[in-house]
């Protein structure tokens, strides 16, 4: 848990504060389930005991967690249970963020528990393949996502058909000696678990059952949020890809701090999809967070001077 601030209450597994921020140990891990380097994995220090005095002493205006924290621990999960209780009590939004770690737990572990929360959630982001992690009556248990270890990113079904880009979004790669690497951090590509009625469809029902929004990382091919009011894709910068780790982190970053300085689903999407592509061309986990005056950069001609 990352404290209580003026504007939120942040409960995650890797750094991402928004834009500027700096690094702070965390209970963070990579994809093989391992304490990513510089974070101290100690979920012991987060109890209910701990999230029920920050509520009392302030409570967020955001709460964001993600699907490692309940995984780590059962101390963990009590500790996540209540502060996802406590916020809706308090009128704080909550942000989750799937993050499936199969190293962690299971896909039906996962899913008797992120089902659970959802009538609690607002806004919900993962890839295509977790999202069944989060429909009513556990809808992944069947099978769920499989994150390939140290990449933020998770493997293609075979043989799946892609998800049809929305008409003239372009969708950027983000090349690495061929490799496509996403600067959302999730899938390989856009419908690579299943198809965009598919996913539209999970979207749907997710929505009917009480989530505000619904954001669908798809890597190289950028992100799409669907709500009440329908629709929106935003395509990925198309930037050179160096490491991949933390890219899903930076993503949830600039989408939570864009709508914490009041954007729209559009200027969240813009922001976290330029979030990740920083991470995704820098090497390491939170040392490419860009500055809010470096967030235009990626767009900019070599040369160009910050001041």
């Amino acid at each position: 848990m990352r404290g209580v601030t003026g504007r939120a209450t942040a409960v995650q597994d890797g750094e991402g504060g928004g834009p500027g921020s700096g690094p702070e140990p965390s209970a963070a891990a990579d994809g093989d389930g391992s304490p990513r380097a510089g974070q101290a994995a100690r979920p012991e220090v987060f109890t209910a005991g701990a999230v029920e005095g920050a509520f009392a002493a302030a409570p967020p205006r955001v709460l964001h967690l993600t699907g490692i924290t309940p995984a780590l621990s059962a101390t963990a999960r009590t500790a996540a249970d209540r502060a996802v209780q406590l916020a809706r009590r308090s009128g704080a939004l909550v942000c989750l963020d799937v993050n499936f770690r199969s190293r962690l737990w299971t896909a039906e572990e996962a899913a008797s528990v992120l089902s659970e929360w959802m009538p609690f959630v607002d806004i919900l982001i993962a890839s295509e393949d977790e999202l069944p992690l989060c429909l009513p009556g556990g809808g992944g248990r069947s099978g769920g996502a499989q994150k390939t270890p140290g990449v933020e990113g998770t493997q293609e079904t075979p043989g799946a058909r892609g998800m049809q880009e929305t008409p003239g979004a372009g969708g950027a790669s983000a090349r690495a000696g061929g490799a496509s690497a996403g600067a959302g951090g999730a899938s390989a590509g856009p419908g690579a678990a299943g198809g965009e009625a598919l996913v539209a469809d999970q979207a749907g029902r997710l929505l009917d059952g009480g989530v505000r929004e619904v954001v669908v990382k798809l890597g190289a091919a950028g992100a799409t949020v669907h709500t009440g009011d329908g629709t929106l894709h935003q395509p990925a910068p198309s930037v050179r890809a160096v490491d991949a780790v933390g890219a899903g982190d930076a993503f949830v970053a600039g989408y939570l701090s864009a709508l914490l300085d009041g954007a729209g689903p559009a200027g969240r999407l813009e922001r976290a999809t330029t979030t990740g592509a920083f991470a995704v061309a820098s090497p390491g986990d939170w040392e490419g967070a860009p500055t809010r005056a470096e967030l235009g950069m990626l767009g900019s001609p070599p040369g160009t001077v910050v001041r």
